[in-house]
């Protein structure tokens, strides 16, 4: 009697990025993904060893969105599509443990870092054609742990953010500069239509608020306007009270930030209940990687000692339900 084998099941392609594409509001850089897909792909579209592209500028330009947008729109083009935070060597090597899971590596159980680092570097060289963005390499520190590393992979696109604009040879920089003035306003205009309180001169008041944002942190902006249903002139006013106080306490020349980049974070803080900014200080102050396994991590052992697991599950509900 004759058995044919069941066919494999096919895998789903590791997706491992930290937000979705925003779709058309994706504004005023499709020149800059073109020039990103040239410079990784060659003029034969079609690079097989690794190549590694730098995408730098100012905090809160927007360079991890590029890179995210280009994931997204190229990925039928890899066969993985990944992100790390690299803001430092050990968030770096952390991280890149931390694709083990996703990955769907048995390394993933180790409690060693190393064993599932070099776990998901052997799986980048056996599974040509991945995507991995290095997010935030904004440090000599970190850049001198990544520069190794690109000597470690091959068969990939390795594309860096940061706001560093000196890489090693190999690694070719693309400056990402503002949106333009009329991207920004279109942008703003868009993304807060459903829930902006609306006024006749909106469109002047667009581009007055994108102005004085230099045109940086727009998406943070839209989002707390939606937040409170607010219209351009209240979120100016809000706005440029909160540039006053962060112009007492904050330094760029450290933070790596304008000062309209701060103000912006600043008035998105307080729009957060107490217990949701309890929680971000505890977040900050434990220095976890991206956010999205925040509470599983602050729920587990990691915590002990520090408060009630209990009460920080509470402090997670109330941080995503009023944010």
């Amino acid at each position: 009697m004759l058995k044919e084998p069941w066919p494999e099941e096919r895998r789903a392609k590791p997706i491992v990025l930290p937000y979705t594409s925003l779709g058309r509001l994706f504004k005023g850089r499709e020149g800059f993904l073109r020039r990103l897909r040239e410079s990784l792909t060659g003029v034969d579209g079609g690079a097989t060893a690794i190549v590694s592209k730098a995408l730098y500028g100012m905090g809160g330009i927007g360079k991890t969105r590029a890179a995210v947008e280009y994931a997204w729109a190229y990925r039928e083009d890899y066969t993985a599509l990944l992100f790390a935070q690299a803001d430092s060597p050990e968030e770096l090597r952390r991280n890149l443990a931390g694709l083990a899971g996703p990955l769907l590596l048995p390394e993933s159980a180790a409690a060693e870092e190393e064993v599932r680092l070099n776990a998901v570097l052997s799986w980048l060289a056996v599974n040509p054609g991945w995507l991995l963005i290095l997010d935030n390499v904004d440090t000599p520190k970190a850049l001198t742990e990544v520069n190794p590393l690109t000597g470690r992979l091959t068969d990939g696109h390795l594309p860096l953010t940061g706001r560093l604009d000196r890489f090693a040879r190999q690694v070719e920089a693309l400056e990402l500069d503002v949106l333009s003035p009329d991207a920004a306003v279109a942008f703003l205009l868009e993304a807060t239509e459903a829930r902006r309180q609306k006024s006749s001169d909106d469109d002047a008041a667009a581009h007055e608020l994108a102005e004085d944002l230099g045109r940086l942190a727009l998406e943070q902006a839209a989002a707390t306007i939606e937040k409170l249903r607010c219209g351009f002139r209240r979120y100016l006013e809000i706005w440029r009270n909160n540039r006053e106080r962060v112009v007492g306490w904050a330094r760029p020349e450290i933070t790596g930030y304008h000062h309209a980049v701060e103000a912006t974070w600043q008035t998105s803080v307080d729009q957060l209940s107490e217990d949701g900014r309890h929680l971000l200080e505890r977040v900050a102050f434990l220095g976890t990687g991206p956010g999205a396994d925040v509470p599983a991590r602050c729920g587990g052992p990691r915590c002990a000692g520090r408060g009630s697991p209990r009460r920080t599950d509470r402090f997670s509900r109330r941080l995503f339900d009023d944010s």
